[in-house]
């Protein structure tokens, strides 16, 4: 079997709920709804992996919401949870806790057209993220594949980036849509002729089957 990369948002937070941009200060971790797609998603992913096959650890962003989630997902698959402080989500700065629709509309221009410029005052720009992110990421490819990651939307993004070979000041020519709980696995593949260079292929995205039960009414 090919070595997998498994890639996870995190589930519904308050955060998305609120409209606010989720730092140290603005996470308040997973909603009731975001709980149960998590134990959901742990459910899932358990009854996939074969005896001796689960992955040596789940890889976490620090925040909250991330964290919350993977130690459910971990807990199912009986593995421990590694945080790495580079999966965190992007430094939003002075924007820590404040609702995306001020952020945004403060910004002069179409922030992806911008990609050099923070959003605000003490914010990371993009490229900054993108190129520790890949650090974390090539660092847990480096150690052990399987791996299962667990972090935010701009995780999944990070790395579609990363694999399709673009550098991190230009803007990605595709728009990669990711929900609370998706999956999304890449394999990594042999190099196909003698002397060639291994590559990534691109197996599920935005996988959400375990959440067709529908969610109880929750808060």
């Amino acid at each position: 079997m090919h070595p997998h990369l498994i890639l996870i948002r995190h589930g519904h937070a308050h955060s998305n709920a609120a409209g606010v941009a989720g730092g140290p200060n603005g996470c308040a971790g997973l909603t009731d709804l975001g709980t149960w797609q998590a134990r959901q998603l742990a459910a899932h992913l358990a009854q996939q992996t074969s005896v001796g096959q689960a992955p040596p650890a789940v890889y976490a962003s620090p925040s909250r919401r991330a964290r919350q989630t993977a130690d459910i997902v971990a807990a199912a698959l009986d593995v421990a949870v590694t945080e790495v402080p580079q999966l965190r989500d992007p430094d939003f700065g002075d924007g820590d806790g404040r609702l995306w629709e001020e952020i945004l509309s403060g910004f002069p221009g179409d922030p992806s057209t911008r990609l050099d410029e923070p959003l605000l005052p003490g914010a990371e720009p993009w490229p900054a993220y993108l190129q520790r992110t890949w650090a974390a990421l090539d660092t847990i490819v480096d150690t052990a594949l399987p791996a299962v990651v667990v972090g935010h939307a701009e995780t999944v993004k990070a790395a579609f980036h990363r694999f399709l070979g673009g550098p991190p000041n230009q803007r990605m020519p595709i728009k990669v849509m990711v929900d609370n709980t998706a999956v999304t696995r890449w394999q990594l593949m042999p190099p196909r002729l003698e002397g060639g260079l291994p590559r990534w292929m691109l197996l599920t995205h935005n996988d959400t089957a375990h959440l067709a039960e529908r969610a109880p009414l929750t808060r």
